[in-house]
């Protein structure tokens, strides 16, 4: 099985392992939450999302931390006033965020929708204000014990959809997997970890999620005068979180996901770079590369394999192979 439309939800770049790095890599989407870093380990064909915690500066704080990086999408505040008529407080403060961000020439995936929302009335509210002009709805589809089943939570955009006729734009998930889901079983347990099941299992579901916003993309919405699939892709929640999270984390899933995502169709290919290709070919205890180039301050550069990393002294001018440490 191939994953086509699913990705991480990054969070703490310097905690990233090797697999970590080859799924961010391979991924169809990617997002990174206050870190900007794991957007540039991504494919330049993948869909990329940040999003910023700073609230009160939110335009300032994400041009700064973007630091001249152009992610496909950027997201304002996160399920805040979701329900009408508060709903209208959000449409008002997601116009002005969005022309900001239109006038940096960033695209906005809009209002971060928590799980099983939008209700009738609030999709009315949005098709009024034109959904305040974003390029995208960010949504959040999460599901618990029946698994990535549900019309009314998981996939809740499909209502939308059928409400709209299809004028509306594209949907992007920026959240997915188990969460605490009370319609399914899940109140008061967060995250897969406590609700009993196998990573093995987890990634069923995974796979299935998948399957499901393929047959999804296939629908077709009208929005700034384009088609467009009704589902971009989804970010899974999440990638080396802080210990808050640590129910949720993901990196035990992050082999499978580099081993089996795609970008359009076609297994991503990595390749050696540099003097590491001659090494490679002559040394075959090195095996493949799971990630592009790396560089630090100094110059100096390296690649991991998935035997171990290959580095290249600058100042020495001379390659090092770097074997992983033997698995007790």
């Amino acid at each position: 099985m191939t994953i086509h439309l699913c990705g991480p939800h990054a969070y703490l770049s310097g905690d990233l392992d090797a697999n970590d790095k080859a799924w961010i890599a391979r991924a169809p989407v990617v997002k990174a939450f206050d870190d900007a870093a794991p957007l540039r380990l991504a494919s330049p064909d993948a869909i990329t999302i940040y999003r910023d915690s700073d609230f009160d500066n939110t335009f300032e704080s994400i041009l700064n931390k973007l630091s001249g990086l152009k992610p496909s999408f950027v997201e304002g505040r996160n399920e805040w006033k979701i329900k009408m008529p508060d709903l209208l407080d959000h449409i008002a403060w997601m116009q002005i965020f969005t022309k900001r961000c239109h006038d940096a020439h960033l695209p906005v995936a809009g209002f971060s929708i928590p799980v099983g929302n939008l209700d009738p009335d609030g999709v009315d509210a949005m098709m009024v204000a034109n959904w305040a002009d974003v390029d995208a709805v960010a949504y959040h589809a999460y599901w618990a014990m029946q698994g990535p089943v549900s019309d009314w939570t998981t996939y809740r955009y499909r209502h939308w959809y059928e409400q709209t006729g299809g004028h509306m734009p594209p949907v992007i998930i920026t959240e997915a997997g188990r969460d605490t889901v009370e319609q399914e079983g899940g109140g008061g347990l967060p995250g897969w970890k406590v609700q009993g099941i196998s990573p093995e299992r987890y990634y069923d579901e995974w796979q299935a999620f998948d399957r499901q916003l393929q047959a999804d993309a296939k629908k077709l919405v009208t929005w700034h005068g384009q088609q467009q699939p009704l589902i971009l892709g989804a970010t899974g929640f999440c990638l080396r979180g802080t210990p808050m999270w640590a129910n949720y984390e993901l990196s035990p899933l992050s082999a499978w996901f580099a081993r089996d995502s795609v970008i359009g169709g076609t297994p991503v290919s990595i390749q050696w770079t540099l003097g590491f290709a001659d090494y490679a070919r002559g040394h075959s205890e090195v095996g493949v590369p799971i990630e592009g180039l790396q560089y630090d301050d100094q110059g100096n550069a390296w690649q991991h394999s998935d035997n171990g990393l290959l580095f290249w002294h600058k100042a020495a001018n001379k390659v090092y192979w770097f074997p992983n440490s033997p698995k007790a």
